[in-house]
């Protein structure tokens, strides 16, 4: 009882201070940093899961495939540097150093830059001054209103069950639903379940491809339409990402079953002294492209279940192209 009071509370303290935040830069008593170029942002209103990175990929992709070439804009949340860094090479830097969805990225847009930086006004300052550069697009933007954006996108996980109704720390929202009126386009994402709370909103359901690749000491090889596994091998899912269950439960719907679960923290860094991962050949690995990208020193067979969205919005690529045009 005291506990939920107490949660009650903070959770009415935060709604406060984010309704106070809002409404000043609503009103522009808070500067809002410009942009040469059009800004794109890519956001959630929930608290991880949403599926941003993939997200960004597929937009980014997109672009490239109508000749606009865009510059990503990232934190690398949880990297072990602190200082901006321009991804260019994937060679210049490993996922420990830019993040585990910066290296991601950067492995499936090779000669696309990305900027990586805590400081986003610094980011986009040093976007603007990169040559054969059309847009910006802003990785987990929604929340960031210090910036002028061109076009705000934000995704929601109607994966998760249950209504809308709490922000931090007593649900898991970043700020109450109805701060969705701020987003130009609204893409529901990895689920299906009906949500009363976004009814009175427009909102466009993503479709998404799941990939099984298998690799083979890091080495890229084929899609693949089954597991191959010796009489003797094991099947271990594990998973380091905001909702592993829905990792879990895709593998269930693939028919793939696996021998063994094991759930990381989100953003896991895996060592193999202090993970329940193992260096053997009478185990099958089979994971997330994020966690993926941070297995370098477990030399063994790994599948990967690659998510692929699939952006079929004409109306988000016009409005990109009108912005580009227009600066």
């Amino acid at each position: 009882m005291i506990r939920t009071l107490f949660l009650y509370l903070v959770n009415l303290l935060v709604y406060i201070i984010i309704w106070i935040r809002n409404k000043l830069y609503d009103l522009n008593w808070l500067h809002i940093e410009p942009s040469k170029i059009p800004v794109i942002s890519v956001g959630n209103i929930q608290m991880g899961g949403a599926g941003k990175t993939p997200f960004v990929i597929a937009l980014t992709q997109k672009l490239l495939d109508n000749q606009i070439t865009p510059v990503i804009i990232t934190r690398g949340y949880k990297r072990k540097t602190s200082n901006q860094i321009i991804f260019q090479d994937i060679k210049d830097f490993n996922a420990i150093e830019v993040g585990d969805e910066p290296y991601y990225m950067k492995q499936v847009l090779q000669r696309v830059p990305i900027i990586i930086d805590n400081n986003k006004k610094r980011a986009v300052k040093t976007a603007n001054g990169m040559a054969n550069v059309d847009c910006i697009i802003l990785d987990d933007g929604y929340q960031t209103r210090y910036i002028k954006k061109d076009i705000d996108i934000a995704l929601v996980n109607t994966w998760k069950k249950g209504q809308f109704s709490y922000i931090m720390p007593f649900g898991y929202l970043r700020e109450p639903i109805q701060n969705l009126k701020r987003a130009d386009f609204i893409y529901t994402t990895k689920g299906s379940n009906k949500h009363s709370s976004l009814e009175g909103f427009q909102t466009k359901h993503i479709d998404i491809i799941f990939e099984l690749i298998k690799y083979d000491q890091n080495s890229i090889g084929n899609k693949q339409s089954k597991i191959e596994k010796k009489e003797n091998q094991r099947l271990v899912a594990f998973a380091g990402i905001a909702n592993p269950k829905h990792f879990f439960e895709i593998l269930n719907q693939l028919e793939i079953v696996p021998d063994e679960k094991i759930i990381f923290q989100n953003h896991q860094i895996y060592e193999l002294k202090n993970s329940n991962l193992k260096k053997s050949k009478d185990i099958i690995y089979i994971t997330t492209y994020k966690d993926f990208v941070k297995l370098k020193s477990l030399k063994t067979d790994v599948y990967v279940l690659n998510m692929k969205f699939i952006i079929n919005d004409l109306n988000l690529l016009e409005a990109i192209k009108t912005k580009i045009n227009e600066n």
